[in-house]
């Protein structure tokens, strides 16, 4: 009988692409030494992962907890390099600088009413300002990169599209989407919004910041601008997080989360223990919690997706 070791290398390349979930990437790869070579970055289907949810840092020690979500556990792994180091909340979990990386990237912050971002293998030595002289009557919620572009949101839920590919044309942006229509509910409800990218769609989603009354999701119309007919009473089989460094969706089937759900953490003026993270059911509303630890408001929980 044939061994499994001894199955062709372009078989074995082809099994391993076909492999969606990173843990169980990497036990293939230790399956023997001829799926070790197979199970390389360049084979794996780059998707999004469930993530971990990395909890507050504590003083007096370089252990940080990363708690999982799938198996309901809590580990600590030893990073003294997130004391040392300068970091930035990112849409993929957070940023380290570090002088190996590659120098073909290009980050996006945002502040309240400012957009920047700096492209190193172009030359960028420092943060390049946005319509410095025209933003200061808009308050971004959010920005995010969706098919090769960097949008962002306002208070008002306009849209915009980040122009910045020509180094030689000033940087700006453009309005692609207008105002999401208005729903009065209270003169004390302030709402947060989050821009997230899902199964190929960009969606708006909007929720209060101080109680976890409701959340609202929208596909955002790119092609005509018109919002009519675009809210989705119903996620499918997608779970959505939400988190102030991190927003975006998997295919719950294939990851073992609650489909037609939201994740979120960090609700920042939440009053009560427990309301600032949990889990939202789109269908009854509902709300189930995930992780006892919360209210830090030095150090936020972050979302940190697992890569090779």
């Amino acid at each position: 009988m044939a061994q499994w070791s001894d199955l062709p290398l372009d078989l074995v390349v082809s099994i391993a692409k076909r492999v969606l979930l990173l843990e169980h990437f990497i036990v293939f790869g230790a399956v023997c030494r001829s799926w070790k070579s197979a199970a390389t970055k360049e084979n794996f289907t780059r998707t999004h992962q469930v993530p971990l949810l990395m909890l507050p840092e504590k003083k007096g020690t370089t252990l940080r907890e990363f708690c999982s979500l799938k198996h309901g556990k809590v580990f600590k792994q030893n990073m003294p390099e997130l004391v040392t180091g300068k970091l930035f909340y990112s849409s993929l979990g957070w940023l380290m600088t570090h002088p190996s990386w590659t120098s073909d990237y290009t980050v996006m912050i945002h502040s309240c009413k400012r957009l920047a971002f700096c492209r190193p293998g172009l030359g960028d030595q420092q943060w390049n300002v946005i319509d410095s002289s025209k933003t200061n009557d808009r308050l971004y919620f959010d920005v995010t990169y969706y098919e090769g572009n960097f949008y962002a949101v306002d208070y008002f839920g306009e849209i915009y599209v980040c122009e910045i590919e020509d180094p030689k044309a000033p940087a700006k942006t453009r309005v692609i989407v207008p105002r999401l229509p208005y729903e009065f509910k209270s003169p004390y409800i302030i709402e947060k919004l989050y821009l997230v990218e899902s199964a190929g769609a960009l969606l708006l989603v909007k929720c209060p910041i101080e109680t976890i009354e409701y959340f609202k999701v929208f596909k955002v119309p790119t092609s005509d601008g018109n919002w009519s007919n675009s809210e989705l009473k119903n996620l499918g089989n997608r779970s959505l997080f939400l988190g102030c460094n991190s927003s975006f969706s998997v295919e719950a089937s294939n990851y073992g989360c609650k489909a037609n759900c939201i994740y979120y953490t960090n609700r920042p003026l939440q009053r009560q223990q427990g309301e600032d993270m949990g889990i939202f059911n789109m269908e009854d509303g509902k709300v189930e919690s995930y992780v006892k630890e919360s209210l830090n408001f030095l150090t936020p929980h972050l979302w940190v997706e697992p890569s090779l």
